[in-house]
């Protein structure tokens, strides 16, 4: 015999969904329990109070995340416009050991920064994108200084977001002299486009955009960083600072 309910007598088998019952019964299923309603909208109620307590902001002062921490503490030359795309950024300061990257370059190739220690000093030159006017202007003209890099012991590497088809294109482009016969960039220029900004990232300079910031870092033969300038996205950067930098270094400073 199936139990009954100690409040109607009813046995349980009775009190399933006509859909459920193999045979019809003549009186409805015990009251439903409000006991169990309250006691669930309370829980609830419990679980919203402790999500709102713990997205409210810190108080006291301290920081409430490890970027607002690190931008807290950040050593930089930042120009112009570039301020406010930075503000939420860690961007690599001057001491800090320069983070290694393995890259494809628009030669077909592979470049490591590594492969660079005890060699050459190193100015990596990030650019926004590739055939935009200023990043044009600004890697031509890095021909005519090549003598002046080379007799400072310094490389230039061109770093941009675009892959490597559109760099090549463009570098293809920007290295014609005036008869238009082919005349190529004399620095390596590698991609990071997969994963996409990744190494710019890294030194924190990517915008939220997922463009480069117009920023040139320069590394020692150590592997050191030693300059750090970010420039106004729509202007070419100076050199000024960068080569009075590379002057310190050749020198043994």
């Amino acid at each position: 015999m199936l139990p009954r309910t100690a409040a109607t007598g009813h046995t349980l088998h009775e009190c399933l969904p006509d859909s459920r019952r193999l045979l019809p019964a003549n009186s409805p299923c015990p009251p439903r329990r409000q006991g169990v309603h309250h006691m669930t909208t309370g829980v609830l109620w419990v679980v919203l109070f402790a999500c709102l307590a713990a997205c409210a902001p810190a108080r006291n002062g301290q920081a409430t995340s490890s970027v607002t921490a690190a931008t807290a503490t950040r050593q930089t030359t930042v120009q112009g416009g570039a301020q406010a795309a930075l503000q939420n950024a860690p961007v690599i300061r001057p001491g800090d050991e320069a983070p290694d990257f393995d890259l494809p370059a628009v030669d077909g190739t592979r470049l490591r920064l590594a492969s660079f220690r005890g060699h050459k000093a190193v100015v990596l030159s990030f650019v926004p994108a590739a055939f935009t006017p200023v990043c044009s202007s600004q890697w031509a003209g890095y021909g005519m200084l090549k003598p002046r890099f080379e007799a400072l012991g310094a490389i230039v590497v061109g770093i941009a977001a675009d892959n490597v088809p559109s760099l090549a294109a463009w570098t293809r482009e920007m290295g014609t002299d005036a008869a238009g016969h082919p005349s190529p960039l004399w620095f390596p220029v590698v991609s990071d486009f997969w994963p996409h900004g990744a190494v710019t990232m890294r030194y924190g300079l990517l915008r939220p955009e997922g463009i480069a910031e117009r920023a040139l870092v320069l590394i020692d033969k150590a592997g050191v960083v030693r300059l750090v300038e970010v420039s106004d996205i729509d202007k070419r950067p100076p050199l000024d600072n960068l080569f009075k930098a590379l002057e310190r270094l050749a020198a043994g400073n």
